[in-house]
């Protein structure tokens, strides 16, 4: 069995595409201005992560000043859900693996409640506004009007801080509903492994070659149950590893 897969990274936020084939496109990022961010985490309470191992494939989207762009784990990442038509356990769905990005980052996430508002592909979300993930149709978002055959779209908002430094401050992972994914977090081609890949590039991690890893361009029978070694790394790369922003 082939597996889906997904291919045509042009630069930043993510798309999925489910036909025959599972295709993953990045956009452009759009960069805006915005005011010191609000840090409500010390530095000296970051969690200690253990470096994992120089084991496997890791890759970032974009590098600035010749590091990764990604969150300020200083600051807290609110998140909200929405299941639409999704499957019927989407909400714990998402706790997963907001938890599972959570271990491997060390960012400190928050969830907001659930939300009706979905996101348009032209949409710039306000800085304040907390990271959306869920599902929708082509009925209520226009994702799918530029890639039909998508089966996700993900990405995050960057704010120039006034030292110049880039860092996301919110963004969203955008599911279509598909019956053909067993929603569960299991080896293989299912729903859990197609989220934790759009996580994976809304704190800023890009396709890597080696299909044991969840950030593969593609989901195969190979694909394991988590992140492996590589993604693991990757994210502890853009995580709290690196302190404060």
């Amino acid at each position: 069995m082939a597996g889906r897969r997904w291919s045509g990274v042009r630069s930043w936020r993510t798309v999925f595409t489910l036909a025959m084939l599972l295709v993953l496109i990045v956009v452009a990022p759009k960069v805006i201005m915005h005011p010191v961010l609000r840090r409500d985490i010390e530095a000296n309470a970051l969690p200690r992560l253990t470096k994992p191992p120089d084991q496997g494939q890791w890759s970032f989207i974009r590098k600035d000043k010749g590091r990764p762009v990604s969150y300020d784990p200083c600051r807290t990442i609110h998140y909200e859900i929405r299941v639409g038509r999704g499957p019927l356990n989407g909400a714990n769905l998402v706790h997963e693996g907001v938890k599972k990005l959570s271990a491997a980052t060390g960012f400190t996430f928050v969830f907001d409640g659930m939300s009706d508002e979905v996101p348009q592909w032209d949409d710039i979300r306000d800085p304040g506004r907390p990271v959306f993930i869920g599902w929708a149709d082509d009925t209520e978002t226009d994702m799918w009007d530029h890639h039909a055959d998508a089966a996700g779209v993900g990405g995050s908002e960057t704010v120039m801080a006034p030292d110049g430094r880039m860092v996301f401050v919110t963004g969203f992972a955008v599911l279509k509903p598909d019956n053909s994914l067993p929603p569960t977090f299991g080896q293989g081609e299912t729903e859990g492994t197609v989220l934790l890949h759009e996580l994976g590039h809304v704190v800023g991690l890009d396709h890597v070659d080696d299909e044991n890893e969840v950030m593969h361009g593609g989901v195969t029978h190979f694909s394991g149950e988590g992140y492996g070694p590589g993604d693991l790394r990757g994210l502890w790369e853009v995580g709290a590893s690196r302190g404060c922003r």
